[in-house]
């Protein structure tokens, strides 16, 4: 069923996502395994070696990585 199914898939990525949390200092880790990524915020240019080799030590591979500024999403009920 859909839903054990979803349940099953945040299993499998759970072990991803907490690795990288102990690898490098994060604000937050999200992942997907249906788009295949895992997007991590940080306040510090990230170690992407660190996470290739903590994601690698998971059974995962790291195909690329990309490093870009934050900017928080605003939204508002108003439009201003």
């Amino acid at each position: 069923d859909g839903l054990g199914e979803r349940r099953s898939v945040r299993r499998r990525l759970a072990p991803v996502r907490y690795t990288i949390r102990k690898a490098v200092p994060v604000k937050k880790v999200s992942s997907s395994h249906t788009r295949g990524e895992a997007v991590v915020i940080t306040d510090e240019p990230l170690d992407v070696e660190a996470v290739k080799a903590a994601v690698h030590a998971t059974g995962y591979e790291v195909q690329s990585a990309a490093s870009e500024p934050y900017e928080k999403k605003r939204f508002s009920l108003f439009g201003k």
